[in-house]
């Protein structure tokens, strides 16, 4: 199956998130290797589409999923197995 290099920032973006820990603001960056701008559309259409509640603590500058929506274990691995 071939994904769109969208889709993949996107899932990794969901994946490095899914644990519940907070992840610095230059990790996720340079894990999806993006620019900040792609990363802001990135992070609101994820936020849209699966209803995550995804915070930023300025304090940190760290990113934390902290309600998963409809991000359910399945599609999680399903994401996990396309990267």
């Amino acid at each position: 199956m071939t994904i769109s290099p969208k889709q993949l920032r996107q899932y990794k973006l969901i994946v490095l998130l899914s644990t519940g820990k907070p992840v610095r603001k230059d990790t996720l960056f340079q894990e999806m290797d993006c620019s900040e701008p792609t990363f802001t559309r990135d992070l609101r259409e994820v936020r849209e589409e699966f209803q995550a509640g995804i915070k930023f603590n300025k304090a940190t500058s760290k990113y934390q999923l902290a309600d998963k929506g409809s991000l359910t274990p399945k599609l999680l691995s399903y994401m996990r197995d396309v990267l």
